[in-house]
């Protein structure tokens, strides 16, 4: 019994650490500056031509929810190519997106902006929808969001018959400059 007695000491003095180990990691987790950004933002969309065939310039604005900003207003310009359909050398042809800039706006006013390039594939389920996915660079902001980086995806579900979408951030970014209060 004698030897059993100190291998507990041990395995508790470990687990222990463990816990306090665990509990800084998470801690530090917390103060890096990292927090959710989740927001949902019904857009609709404004095409016109470039001097370049099949590819677009799209002026899109809407609203929406999010957590850390409330109500929102998005305005954003991209350029949306166009060229692989209709292109043997593109089989799986998809629309691609760059240039893309956006500005979310608070409902206090804050704004967050960035700047993105995506992919569009035809959604085989739902003739006229197409599924996008792009990859923002969060370039800062105003107010709160001064310091905002970080590289956040998002998903677009877009209706090419209505030009409308559907975008959704909801991952992890750095949003406020690290010691403020979100």
């Amino acid at each position: 019994m004698m030897t059993m007695q100190p291998k507990k000491n041990w395995l508790v003095r470990l687990l222990c650490g463990l816990a306090v180990l665990l509990s800084v990691t998470v801690a530090s987790a917390d103060e890096s500056g990292q927090q959710r950004l989740c927001a949902t933002i019904d857009v609709s969309e404004v095409f016109a031509p470039t001097p370049t065939p099949q590819v677009l310039t799209a002026t899109l604005s809407g609203t929406g929810e999010g957590w850390h900003f409330g109500s929102l207003t998005f305005e954003a310009t991209e350029l949306i190519d166009f060229r692989q359909f209709g292109d043997p050398a593109f089989p799986n042809a998809r629309t691609v997106v760059t240039d893309g800039q956006f500005t979310i706006t608070a409902a206090n006013g804050d704004t967050l902006t960035g700047i993105y390039d995506g992919v569009g594939l035809p959604d085989p389920a739902r003739s006229g929808f197409v599924n996008g996915t792009a990859l923002a660079r969060l370039t800062g902001g105003t107010g709160r969001f001064r310091c905002a980086s970080g590289f956040p995806p998002f998903t677009l579900d877009i209706n090419a018959v209505t030009l409308t979408e559907v975008i959704t951030f909801d991952t992890s970014a750095q949003l406020f400059c690290p010691g403020d209060d979100d």
